[in-house]
């Protein structure tokens, strides 16, 4: 990356960041799996209610991403699931006990507020063979 690509990411990532906005910068999020993890975190914090407080196991969550997987495989999938159904980004879920639950991911009319979390990321490298790693991103609710 040159200095002046450098320069430009970093003072994005600081206007973003300041006081009056909303966005928090996550130098911790480094790989996919740190972001999976940050992306269970906030399903979890959302869905508190619907989880009955037990939170997602490994393998419930292994079934979150293979779901969330198949609704965003392509841009327009992508973009079909945030409109989502009456503004909400859901994944369904089958519960370890057999029950079925509905997760809430993303809501549009909490953005500027509500349960949504906004959090910045910068030169997330893949967990793959990929070489490509995104410049500055920008995660809502993980």
């Amino acid at each position: 990356m040159s200095h002046s690509e450098q320069m430009i990411e970093n003072q994005f990532i600081q206007i973003l960041s300041e006081k009056e906005n909303q966005w928090t910068y996550r130098p911790d999020l480094k790989s996919e799996e740190a972001l999976w993890q940050n992306f269970r975190g906030h399903l979890n914090r959302i869905n508190l209610a619907v989880l009955e407080e037990q939170l997602l196991t490994d393998k419930e969550f292994k079934q979150v991403k293979v779901e969330f997987s198949r609704l965003t495989g392509t841009p327009f999938l992508a973009s079909q699931w945030l409109r989502g159904e009456n503004g909400v980004a859901q994944v369904l879920l089958e519960r370890e006990n057999g029950k079925k639950v509905t997760l809430e991911a993303f809501r549009n009319k909490d953005i500027s507020g509500g349960t949504s979390s906004y959090e910045v990321v910068h030169q997330v490298v893949p967990d793959s063979s990929r070489v490509d790693r995104g410049d500055v991103s920008l995660l809502i609710n993980g």
